[in-house]
């Protein structure tokens, strides 16, 4: 029965596609609406109990923990595609190639020299062995969902929910493109831990008084700079600074004019780093179509990749290519439920779930998704997911915030869901990669006879 199930939603990708990029557009938006129509209650959202040492002692560990759980299949996936290049290229980098970095664009209408000092950093940790690789991208995931969680914090979330967006992050079913291929970790992967590191650094500076809050802010720009130089990503980060400042609610308008002035050596960095690219490339750079780049391209592909695929994808993520098993078609089942409960039921209660508590992470997700928006029409192959990395971390800490409304039973019963369907999905997807590492080593076998 499973497969005969998972074999014709398969068989009807394209339909099964627009169903998936509705419902999850149709969840999000009831979501927000229901929070927006509590936007004059006048109440606070309340503040969290400190972490107690369940938290710090096994929670946080066995978040950790999950990452080798989810991924452990995969690690004895070789090279693939453009790893072979950027391998031996990571291995073999000189002095003047740094040198070079710095002062010409890179062929392929990129400019990210920092970049090139990460692949080196990381090949004298890895070196030529790809199960090394994998065990670094392992480690930076597995830091990262520390840091959403740390994230979910500040955004005044409880313990349980905070480690529900960590958790999240961890398994979510779009993660093997950006963890398994290396040249998708070294990517999406490094700019999103900066723009996290950054972010949680300008934070802590709005906390900070003196010179403590100054060397906050300093570190903060340093991260933005250094992910600005390691993928266009990094861009945004400004943007995402005043959407915090923006999600914090009521403040005296001369401290709020205050939080505004700081971010003006951000906005310039960002500018000027931007120049110096225009001036490399002559243009925009990136990729090009007709010699046009592509990112100047909108139609009615570009409206559907931001409010129908992009949901779609981050809440479905399956490959369709194969036939999913009865696990995840069952577990899919609950998983709808469970959303469907949340967002009609859930966000219909006298939670605290209000505007501004969303404003960030749905913001989060709809900046996030600017940078590589013309790209975002995502196949039945989940090819290009990895640039959906930096939009996860929105949407995670979206689905903690909703989350928070419910109590007791269903919201251990609807974070369960959301959970287990995501780790099948995972395995689900991880199989293609195996199956193409597999035909990859046996060429590189029958190569070298």
């Amino acid at each position: 029965m499973g497969p005969s199930i998972g074999g014709f939603l398969a068989a009807h990708a394209r339909a099964v596609l627009n169903l998936e990029s509705i419902l999850g557009a149709l969840v999000t938006l009831v979501i927000v609406a229901a929070a927006c129509r509590r936007r004059n209650q006048g109440a606070e959202t309340p503040t969290p109990q400190p972490v107690s040492r369940w938290v710090s002692w096994v929670g946080l560990p066995a978040i950790a923990a999950l990452v080798p759980v989810a991924f452990w299949r995969s690690l004895h996936v070789g090279l693939l595609s453009d790893d072979f290049i950027l391998v031996r290229y990571a291995n073999e980098f000189t002095s003047h190639d740094l040198a070079q970095a710095f002062k010409t664009g890179g062929g392929d209408g990129f400019f990210r020299p920092a970049q090139y000092l990460e692949w080196v950093g990381l090949a004298r940790l890895a070196g030529w062995q790809p199960e090394s690789w994998h065990l670094v991208s392992w480690f930076f995931h597995a830091a990262m969902a520390l840091l959403v969680y740390a994230l979910a914090r500040r955004l005044r979330l409880p313990a349980w929910e905070s480690l529900f967006a960590a958790g999240l992050f961890v398994v979510l079913g779009s993660r093997p493109e950006a963890v398994i291929w290396i040249t998708g970790f070294n990517g999406e992967m490094a700019v999103t831990f900066l723009m996290l590191c950054g972010l949680l650094l300008f934070v802590r500076s709005l906390e900070l008084q003196g010179g403590a809050a100054v060397a906050a802010l300093i570190g903060s720009w340093i991260a933005m700079v250094v992910g600005i130089l390691s993928n266009e990503f990094g861009y945004i980060f400004p943007l995402l600074l005043v959407l915090w400042l923006a999600s914090q609610g009521s403040t005296p308008v001369e401290a709020l004019r205050r939080r505004y002035r700081a971010l003006i050596p951000f906005f310039a960095a960002a500018a000027m780093l931007f120049a110096y690219r225009w001036r490399l490339f002559g243009g925009m750079g990136g990729y090009l179509t007709r010699n046009r780049p592509q990112a100047l391209h909108f139609g009615l592909a570009t409206l559907h990749a931001l409010f129908g695929r992009l949901w779609g994808v981050l809440y479905f993520p399956i490959n369709w290519t194969m036939a999913p098993n009865l696990a995840v078609v069952v577990l899919g089942m609950f998983y709808v439920a469970a959303l469907l409960w949340l967002a009609v039921t859930g966000c219909g209660r006298q939670g605290p779930v209000f505007r501004k508590d969303l404003l960030f992470p749905a913001g989060f997700i709809m900046v996030a998704a600017l940078p590589p928006l013309h790209l975002l029409m995502i196949g039945p192959d989940l090819m290009k997911t990895r640039l959906l990395y930096p939009p996860s971390v929105g949407f995670c800490l979206l689905l903690a915030v909703a989350v928070r409304a419910l109590s007791g039973r269903a919201k251990i019963a609807v974070m369960a869901a959301v959970l287990a369907f995501h780790f099948a999905a995972l395995q689900h997807n991880i199989g293609p990669w195996l199956y193409a590492s597999a035909k990859s080593q046996d060429a590189c076998r029958a190569a070298a006879i």
